[in-house]
C-alpha cells in the first residue's frame, strides 16, 4: 500500500464555469488556480476548494469562490498518523487481596 496522501475531491463544474474569467490560457491546455482549505467544522467534508485570489483581492478582503468540497478518509475512519498519540503503557498495579483461586 502507498504510504501518499490522497484525498477525495467533488467539483462542482457549474460554479468552475462562473470561474471563466479567472482561467489562465497556458502553453499546454486553460487553467484555474485553486486552493484548498482545511475546514474548522468536519462534519460533513474536511477541505473546502476556492478559487485562489491574488494578493491584492485577498487585501481587499475578496474570498474566492468556493468551487467544491474534499474529504480525507483516513482522517475519517481514524487513521490520522499527524495526530496518533503514542499508546500509554499499562502501570503496574498491586495484587488485589483476597481469593487468589478464583477462575476468572
Amino acid at each position: 500500500m502507498s504510504s501518499r496522501k490522497t484525498f477525495d475531491i467533488t467539483l462542482n463544474i457549474d460554479d468552475l464555469r462562473k470561474q471563466k474569467p479567472y482561467f489562465i490560457v497556458g502553453k499546454k491546455g486553460t487553467y484555474l488556480d485553486l486552493k484548498v482549505i482545511e475546514m474548522e467544522n468536519k462534519e460533513y467534508n474536511d477541505f473546502v476548494v476556492v478559487r485562489k485570489t491574488t494578493k491584492k483581492e485577498y487585501d481587499d478582503g475578496i474570498k474566492g469562490d468556493i468551487v467544491g468540497y474534499g474529504k480525507d478518509w483516513d482522517l475519517r475512519n481514524g487513521n490520522d498518523t499527524k495526530s496518533a498519540q503514542p499508546k500509554s503503557q499499562p502501570t503496574s498495579q498491586p495484587e488485589p487481596e483476597g481469593d487468589d483461586d478464583l477462575p476468572f
